[in-house]
């Protein structure tokens, strides 16, 4: 799943295959989803998305994707919640596209 942090892209990692089902994807984000207790990663966040900056964009698309740092788990120090950060040291080579699937001009074949 790909959401908008704020400032990043972040592409969540999870081990339940309740964010892969899109009927059931609404209720677990507006029920179970939390940003801290649940169990999931983020695995990669894209470059900021900074208003009046050439990266200035409403979708993720054509944006440089970043390797997240290892989720720590249990509570860190003086009682501060752990955010993820990006590891700059692991850039990614892949780059988003954006397409129209269609049986006809362009079979994505995901079934």
């Amino acid at each position: 799943m790909i959401f908008y942090m704020g400032r990043r892209w972040a592409i969540l990692m999870s081990e339940s295959n309740a964010f892969l089902v899109r009927e059931t994807l609404p209720e677990v984000l507006s029920t179970d989803f939390h940003a801290y207790w649940s169990n999931y990663a983020v695995g990669f966040l894209s470059d900021p998305v900074d208003v009046d900056t050439p990266d200035d964009a409403a979708t993720p698309v054509g944006l440089r994707w970043i390797q997240a740092k290892t989720k720590q788990n249990g509570a860190s120090t003086n009682n501060a919640i752990s955010v993820q950060s990006t590891d700059q040291n692991r850039p990614s080579a892949a780059i988003l596209l954006c397409s129209t699937c269609s049986n006809t001009t362009n079979r994505c074949l995901f079934d």
